[in-house]
């Protein structure tokens, strides 16, 4: 999680997440409410409403506009959230609730810092459509950044050369 990520303005005036290399942003929701704490402003705890932008790599909240401390969006890697749970209160908007590490030094699940709470509200429907893909994506990248982690085995090396070779 990192506070203020890059943001591009869109020809009709709008500030979108600068995407990343081979980045796709496969969905928006405008007018959502977010909530996170442990965060550096004058009550530790930050709550704004904006837009949420979800892709292939992460889920990125930008604010309608910038508060007094400056913060104005936070981008959440899927990789480092965990304890992502759908809430569908009876009085009240559904949400999306979690903990997001820092994408920091010290950071992240390896890390030795704790993770951050937070809280979407859905506060115009559009859960329905956004959680299915949301799981989906979270669950690839997931299981992406576990196979970049397994160090490759010296048979699967000796393959490889072995067929470059041979196409030589």
């Amino acid at each position: 999680m990192t506070a203020n990520p890059a943001l591009v303005q869109t020809f009709q005036g709008e500030l979108i997440p600068a995407p990343f290399a081979n980045e796709l942003f496969v969905l928006r929701r405008p007018k959502v409410g977010f909530e996170l704490d442990e965060v550096q402003t004058r009550n530790g705890k930050w709550s704004t409403t904006g837009a949420l932008y979800l892709s292939n790599i992460r889920m990125v909240f930008v604010a309608d506009k910038a508060d007094a401390s400056g913060l104005a969006g936070f981008d959440m890697p899927l990789v480092y959230m965990c304890k992502e749970k759908l809430n569908q209160p009876i009085f009240g908007c559904n949400n999306l609730a979690g903990q997001v590490w820092p994408a920091v030094n010290g950071g992240g699940p390896s890390g030795h810092l704790p993770p951050h709470n937070f809280k979407v509200l859905f506060k115009e429907g559009g859960i329905g459509t956004f959680y299915p893909m949301f799981y989906a994506l979270c669950e690839r990248a997931r299981k992406a950044d576990a196979a970049a982690r397994q160090p490759t085995s010296l048979a699967q090396n000796t393959q490889v050369v072995q067929e470059l070779v041979h196409k030589a």
